[in-house]
């Protein structure tokens, strides 16, 4: 699933902005890098396509759709093309505001989306217990339990793997295929060091619950992931995400990759992001020079504002074109 062509109209602060996400060959973009100085419209882009896939439960699309009207306008509309392995269709959304009344249509066919705001944060969550064969309270899949409800499937993988009955729910195999994107990811970024990140015991309490460390052969020691630093909690949080679901038929949105990443990491987050996700659609916006350069110049786009002195100047005739 693929967005291909994207139409935005009276949209916050977007008055009309069409967006063509195709490679040279006019086939749908697997990566969409969206770049731009502040209030251009990155992060609008995003939640747009997320509100006309029938996402606006996702942060900053669940206030009332009135509050993303362009000032002035009584009206928006969201038109997205939509490639799904071949077979293309078009999915809108509108929405009109008439004195106290308003209407809101759609045509929308359910696309999956995982999203990663600019906003998000990780709420550490100490040891937690294995609730695999048990109906359990799940997490909700938003931002501030983004942590703990990987940690709980990463443990419950592991546990799982590991029982003996005649109908497992997770094979050893499933497992180490988790495990082994998650770490191959991580190496991209410490190719140097011998770490893999596993689910153990927390302590030799078998009370104290399970928790997921990160390993080092060499040394023999192993850190909770409570303690690994905002910006590689980032990485891991992203990774273990895209190898524990299944994304195949899902678009993915990131506003800001690079948050809180060392500049010498930006150019290794999307091969990173790739390598776990290599048939997935990544939508992202940026403010990094680094993650521009580190992709095709046709996975680049660059919105400016309609007054912004670079427009003008891409829009000179050229004085030129008399010399002889």
């Amino acid at each position: 699933m693929k967005i291909k062509r994207v139409e935005i109209k009276n949209f916050r602060g977007i008055e009309h902005l069409e967006l063509d996400f195709v490679d040279p060959a006019g086939e749908s973009l697997d990566l969409v890098v969206l770049a731009g100085p502040n209030g251009c419209g990155k992060t609008s882009v995003l939640e747009a396509c997320i509100l006309a896939c029938n996402h606006s439960e996702l942060p900053q699309t669940s206030s009332s759709p009135k509050f993303n009207l362009l000032n002035g306008c009584n009206s928006f509309e969201i038109s997205l093309n939509v490639d799904d392995k071949g077979m293309f269709y078009n999915v809108t959304f509108f929405y009109e505001v008439d004195g106290k009344h308003h209407d809101v249509k759609r045509k929308s066919y359910g696309i999956g989306i995982c999203y990663f705001s600019s906003r998000r944060y990780s709420i550490p969550t100490g040891s937690i217990g294995l609730t695999v064969h048990k109906k359990a309270k799940k997490a909700k899949s938003i931002e501030d339990q983004r942590l703990f409800e990987i940690k709980q499937r990463l443990i419950n993988l592991t546990g799982s793997a590991a029982f003996t009955s005649t109908k497992p729910k997770v094979s050893e195999q499933t497992k180490k295929t988790v495990y082994s994107k998650i770490n191959d990811g991580w190496k991209l970024f410490y190719p140097n060091r011998n770490c893999y990140f596993n689910a153990e015991y927390a302590s030799n309490k078998i009370e104290d619950g399970f928790d997921v460390f990160l390993c080092d052969i060499d040394s023999a020691k192993r850190l909770s992931i409570d303690s690994l630093s905002s910006g590689e909690l980032e990485i891991f949080m992203m990774l273990s995400c895209f190898a524990l679901n299944d994304l195949s038929n899902t678009i993915v949105f990131i506003d800001e990759p690079e948050l809180h990443l060392h500049p010498s990491w930006h150019r290794t987050i999307m091969n990173a992001l790739k390598t776990v996700l290599p048939k997935t659609q990544i939508i992202c916006a940026t403010h990094s020079t680094e993650i521009l350069d580190s992709v095709y110049s046709y996975e680049r786009f660059t919105l400016l504002p309609e007054n912004d002195p670079r427009i003008k100047m891409y829009n000179t005739p050229d004085i030129n074109k008399d010399w002889k």
